[in-house]
């Protein structure tokens, strides 16, 4: 019998993408298919970014699925994103194939929530705030729309980046409102946390703290100085040494710098030439008119301080260590040498099982038995204060029960 097979040749090889078009968010499924216009007995093969895509585990298409002529990604992810093509052969005439033309594959990140913030300027009389609307994460183009007091006031479009910038008019010393920033795309509407519109001028009292630094050898080595106020939103900070201002502290210095945007000021070095009353004074930074407020002087100068390392901690308490061991032993060694005293019994034994007899004195040849504390009204019989007197009568001290001995009889009157 003869069978017979009909091969009809592979052209017009093209890939087709669900979603259409090939732009999708992360977490998403693709799924690409290779279609021909003709062609029977078919294989096919995969390429993204000119590399063959395989069903190792190694493949940068992990998780995949390769499944005839479809190609499917589940959950993708940036890495996903670019450019993808197939091969269609005829298995029987590996020679004939068709190769289909890229289609490119956007993946689209998914927008963070979006943080506000605002600086002030002053121009001329009036003062103005910028806003600052920001996401961290997003794939442009976005929309962002500025809220005060839930009433939008502006909105901007940002086709390559994710910020935006809204002027709002602004008087110092006045809660003017709730702002809220928003952003949104075709698949997503966030909103930032509300942000209180009030610009604080600096005022109250302005403190400086000192602290002390000192290296491995206890020595003194830095100070750092921090400025405090009692309130303000956008203070600037100077400092000065004995009366003069420290310009240019941070340029090429190598015994102070600056941080905290100028609230602490850092002695690398403590010197003669560096020591002596420090004051921190601050004003309003987006007005030069405005007046400054000082601080009282503080004095850094080299002290010397005596300071436990941890060395010498360690080593008085190897010391106070090595003393409590000495004792112990000591007192165990004590315990040892002493002999025990085995009280004997001042009253006639019962007659007893000669077997329970034999066994107590095997017994009392290795141990020592103590008999159980008198009671209080044996104590005060006749019976053992006689044999009180007559120990003491013969200088017989251990005659005394040892039980006897360790009774304390208390008498109140």
């Amino acid at each position: 019998m003869i069978h017979l097979q009909v091969i009809i040749l592979v052209s017009g090889a093209h890939v087709t993408s669900d979603p259409q078009p090939p732009v999708l968010y992360e977490g998403s499924r693709l799924t690409l298919s290779c279609d021909v216009r003709a062609g029977s007995h078919l294989s096919y093969t995969w390429f993204h970014n000119r590399q063959e895509v395989t069903s190792l585990p190694t493949s940068p298409l992990n998780p995949r699925l390769l499944l005839g002529n479809t190609l499917i990604v589940e959950n993708v992810t940036a890495e996903h994103a670019g450019n993808y093509y197939c091969i269609a052969r005829t298995m029987l005439m590996d020679r004939r194939f068709s190769s289909s033309s890229e289609v490119n594959i956007k993946v689209k990140a998914h927008l963070s929530v979006p943080q506000i913030s605002f600086t002030i300027s002053k121009e001329g009389s009036s003062y103005r705030c910028n806003v600052t609307c920001r996401s961290s994460r997003g794939t442009p183009p976005v929309t962002f729309r500025l809220l005060l007091d839930n009433v939008e006031v502006g909105s901007e479009v940002s086709g390559e980046s994710l910020v935006a910038w809204f002027p709002v008019p602004v008087v110092p010393g006045q809660d003017m409102g709730v702002l809220l920033c928003r952003v949104e795309n075709d698949a997503q509407l966030l909103t930032s946390e509300p942000l209180t519109l009030e610009v604080v001028p600096v005022g109250g009292s302005v403190t400086v703290d000192i602290e002390y630094l000192y290296r491995f050898d206890s020595k003194m080595s830095a100070a750092r100085l921090q400025c405090h106020l009692s309130f303000g939103t956008f203070p600037s900070f100077s400092w000065s040494l004995n009366g003069s201002l420290l310009f240019g502290c941070c340029e090429g210095s190598t015994s102070h710098a600056l941080a905290d945007a100028g609230r602490t000021l850092l002695l690398a070095e403590i010197t003669p030439e560096n020591s002596g009353y420090y004051r921190c004074r601050t004003k309003d930074s987006y007005d030069n008119a405005s007046a400054w407020v000082e601080s009282e002087p503080v004095l850094v100068q080299i002290t010397e301080v005596t300071m436990a390392t941890i060395e010498v901690i360690a080593i008085v308490f190897c010391c106070f260590l090595m003393l409590t061991l000495a004792g112990g032993v000591a007192c165990v060694t004590r315990m040892l040498r002493n002999p025990r005293e085995c009280v004997q019994s001042s009253q006639q034994p019962e007659p007893r099982d000669p077997q329970l007899h034999i066994w107590e004195r095997r017994f009392s040849d290795n141990f020592c038995i103590i008999r159980p504390p008198l009671p209080l009204s044996e104590v005060t019989s006749g019976t053992a204060l006689k044999r009180l007197d007559s120990c003491s009568a013969d200088n017989d001290v251990s005659c005394v029960d040892s039980d006897l001995q360790n009774q304390t009889l208390e008498i109140t009157i």
